[in-house]
């Protein structure tokens, strides 16, 4: 039985995919480098970020200025972001139904924080699991995932119990090292087609379809 959903929050709750490529071509630019369309944008897209940088013709080296342009282009726009569709619905339905909701992100706290409490849904999370001020790990690492398993650990959940939602390959990838039960949203960061390949227990369209799975 599902007792806690772990929501990733870019491109999962938070309806920002084509910020974030706007933000992404932005930074490209500021590099003198030729922009990626949408498509290639969902086909590259990756943590650590540093990959998805260098399949996109840039270096590794380059991380730290590409990471402030990036940045600097998407905070203008962030606080107009609305959340995914039927996003408040599933949680308000988890709340209902006694099931946890957290946020576990490559994102700053601080930023969804804030954004929880534009978006009026600041109840309806138990947690947010996002980067600490300071650390910029998710340029060069995956460590989001380690942050769910120590809160895990701290509330005695167990693996079986939780429903990872994601809408990126990396969603996918923690589930399956951690025995977690996968649903991968098919409209978000990734393709289609990337999330497929990669066989999550659930692909589905609409955050709305998870309550079919907790049922």
């Amino acid at each position: 039985m599902i007792k806690l959903v772990a929501f990733d929050w870019n491109g999962t709750l938070f309806d920002d995919t084509q910020m974030q490529f706007r933000a992404f071509n932005r930074a490209l630019r500021h590099f003198k480098r030729k922009p990626v369309s949408l498509a290639r944008f969902r086909q590259t897209y990756d943590v650590p970020f540093s990959r998805m940088w260098e399949l996109n013709g840039g270096h590794a080296s380059e991380m730290q200025e590409q990471n402030k342009a990036y940045f600097e282009h998407y905070n203008q726009y962030s606080g107009k972001i609305p959340l995914k569709k039927h996003a408040k619905k599933i949680l308000r339905l988890l709340q209902k139904r006694k099931i946890r909701s957290i946020i576990f992100s490559n994102h700053p706290t601080r930023r969804i924080t804030k954004d929880l409490a534009r978006l009026k849904i600041t109840s309806l999370i138990e947690k947010t699991l996002g980067r600490p001020p300071g650390d910029h790990t998710h340029i060069t690492q995956r460590s989001k995932e380690h942050r769910l398993q120590k809160y895990l650990q701290a509330i005695k959940i167990k693996p079986g119990e939780v429903l990872c939602v994601g809408d990126t390959i990396e969603e996918i990838e923690i589930s399956k090292d951690a025995n977690f039960v996968s649903a991968a949203l098919t409209t978000g960061d990734c393709s289609p087609q990337r999330l497929k390949k990669l066989k999550p227990d659930y692909l589905i369209a609409d955050l709305f379809q998870i309550a079919n799975i907790i049922s």
